[in-house]
């Protein structure tokens, strides 16, 4: 419909389109098709290659998740109480700029799911996000939250 950047991997095995209308795809070179391991992802709102090529972060909504390229399984989803801004992968490290923050995590040590509070403001989750964090973390780290907020989501 309409692409409005480019940018390939270091290896120039991979191709990013990123469209008019905001969300990025992945391409494999090779087949000419999108990529498949990235297929269960519905929003892809960025895409960010380390410089070997080995690694790449998806931003997604409140996520940044980290992938080995090709393996459908995420080494780490970094949670956060607002949308990213910028991504970066500099050895085996992982920066995320969200509001006035910077957030580092190893990508070595680091796996799994991990929550942040970015800079410490309120959580701006829609329904459906809350619901997602709630399976993962439980509901401790949603607090506080006001009564209000609480009963809408049947968070206790």
């Amino acid at each position: 419909k309409g692409i409005s950047n480019i940018d390939f991997s270091g290896d120039s095995k991979w191709l990013v389109t990123s469209l008019i209308e905001g969300r990025s795809k992945l391409w494999d070179i090779n087949s000419g098709k999108e990529a498949s391991f990235l297929s269960s992802e519905k929003i892809i709102d960025d895409i960010i290659f380390s410089k070997d090529s080995k690694l790449l972060s998806i931003i997604t909504g409140h996520k940044v998740k980290t992938y080995k390229i090709g393996d459908p399984k995420p080494i780490q989803t970094l949670w956060l109480n607002k949308e990213a801004t910028q991504v970066d992968i500099i050895d085996n490290q992982l920066y995320v700029t969200v509001g006035k923050a910077v957030i580092k995590t190893d990508l070595e040590k680091d796996r799994g799911d991990i929550m942040s509070w970015g800079d410490g403001g309120p959580l701006d989750y829609k329904y459906d996000e809350i619901q997602e964090w709630i399976k993962v973390f439980g509901d401790k780290y949603l607090l506080p939250l006001s009564e209000e907020v609480k009963k809408k989501y049947g968070i206790k």
